[in-house]
């Protein structure tokens, strides 16, 4: 296919078509500015008592990050006797409520936790009483035998690399 020159015409309407585009793109563009400088002309004055406040140090905390916060420091003296876990909860309701936050209630008491644990707040197995062990006398294996083979083999048993 042979490629053939455009012709003057095709060229000259070519060239009107490019500045009538132009020309339309010119006159959106000044109409949308006129009509941007009426509205600013129109818009209402600024309201005299406004007085604009600027917060100064670190951002407020939301609701759900305060009760994360309070779920944490709670976790922290749940194990403790019942005087100290009151010391840190009135510690953490007057620290909260300086700085203008409410206060998460306290979750309510777990039975089945309080029968789990003893009077220390520890698990019933490991100490119900100080002096005696709860589960029996300790077994002390001994060591002094001669390592014992598994039968049929020279290999050691189990038991005797761990």
């Amino acid at each position: 296919m042979a490629y053939r020159e455009p012709t003057r015409a095709e060229l000259e309407a070519v060239a009107r078509e490019i500045m009538h585009r132009r020309g339309k793109r010119i006159l959106a563009e000044e109409a949308a500015a006129k009509s941007r400088a009426e509205a600013e002309r129109n818009r209402p004055p600024p309201d005299p008592t406004y007085v604009p406040t600027f917060e100064m140090g670190p951002p407020r905390l939301t609701e759900r990050q305060v009760q994360e916060l309070a779920a944490a420091y709670r976790a922290a003296y749940a194990n403790v006797d019942e005087e100290l876990r009151n010391l840190m909860e009135a510690r953490l309701t007057s620290a909260l409520s300086a700085d203008g936050y409410k206060v998460p209630p306290m979750p309510a008491k777990d039975p089945l936790r309080e029968l789990r644990l003893g009077s220390y707040g520890e698990p019933l197995n490991q100490h119900c009483d100080r002096d005696k062990p709860a589960l029996g006398p300790m077994v002390v294996p001994d060591h002094s035998a001669p390592p014992r083979r598994a039968p049929g083999r020279g290999a050691p048993a189990v038991a005797e690399i761990a």
